[in-house]
């Protein structure tokens, strides 16, 4: 009897091995078209921008200065093109019609109030060891509207496309999805940093975002509600005005910081936060599975 448990336990695991890496196959080929599109956008950018530059006589650390300040806007314009051509490329089909907006219609929905519960106590909690002091003058207006609307495109984009990939190409394996939850993030954390080399505070903090990110959706059969507005209200706000920010840091934010809390406070409070979502109720129709088509 235990050779054959052993036996079966075996022959699931191969199954369930073979069914993950056809699961790569479908859902990573789109992801990293999107990375690749991202990246020559952006240095076709930056090499614009520089050759200018030099034409007017600057130095290169002028240069390198004013590429870093406008980060945001240059990876709001890559991120933006590098997705849109990649979502062209996902649905050149006729026959598939317009995926993309059905996709959005069918995945988006408002979370429940224990969601905006969880992502208030996120934001509260991530605030206050900061010991943030308002400084005024010290974030133009309009660079702090830049920067909120690049730093939720930085993480959105990147989800949203997966999700998209996943309603095209469900997950066959059982294990694929939690796998996936785990590393899509570390590989949206390293690509990005490759991505943007100038970067000064890419820590545990990006890392962490886009994995609590892809969590909301795991549980919540692929909807992409619960992660939109965790980066609209708990994500964007800490980087673009508490210093969280990926590239920038505390430079350029309305408020002035000490220092962004340790990896273990942030674990910490947000396992807080995952464990009340685990304790309350949520749709009726919640599962542990990423799924796509219904």
């Amino acid at each position: 009897m235990d050779k054959l448990n052993r036996s079966s336990f075996s022959s699931l695991s191969v199954k369930n091995a073979f069914l993950f890496l056809k699961d790569i196959q479908s859902l990573l080929p789109s992801y990293l078209i999107f990375l690749l599109f991202s990246f020559v956008v952006h240095s076709i950018i930056v090499s614009i921008i520089t050759f200018f530059h030099f034409k007017l006589g600057h130095h290169f650390n002028i240069i390198e200065d004013w590429v870093f300040k406008n980060c945001w806007r240059i990876n709001i314009i890559s991120k933006s093109l590098g997705f849109y051509l990649t979502i062209r490329l996902m649905t050149f089909d006729s026959y598939r019609g317009r995926p993309f907006k059905t996709f959005l219609k069918e995945k988006f929905k408002i979370p429940t109030s224990n969601y905006f519960i969880f992502f208030i106590f996120l934001l509260i909690f991530a605030i206050i060891p900061l010991a943030p002091k308002y400084s005024f003058g010290h974030a133009e207006l309009v660079f702090q509207i830049v920067s909120f609307v690049g730093i939720f495109l930085f993480f959105f984009l990147d989800f949203i496309l997966i999700n998209f990939s996943l309603y095209l190409n469900p997950l066959k394996g059982k294990e694929s999805g939690a796998l996936f939850v785990v590393i899509i993030p570390l590989l949206f954390f390293y690509a990005n940093k490759w991505i943007f080399p100038y970067q000064r505070n890419f820590h545990f903090f990006v890392f962490l975002q886009m994995l609590v990110t892809m969590w909301c959706s795991f549980i919540n059969e692929n909807k992409i509600g619960e992660s939109f507005f965790y980066i609209l209200i708990v994500t964007t706000p800490l980087c673009s005005f508490f210093g969280y920010d990926p590239i920038l840091g505390g430079l350029y934010t309305p408020f002035l910081i000490e220092k962004i809390p340790s990896p273990f406070y942030l674990f910490s409070i947000w396992g807080v936060g995952v464990s009340y979502i685990y304790m309350t109720p949520r749709r009726k129709n919640d599962n542990f599975e990423i799924l796509g088509h219904s």
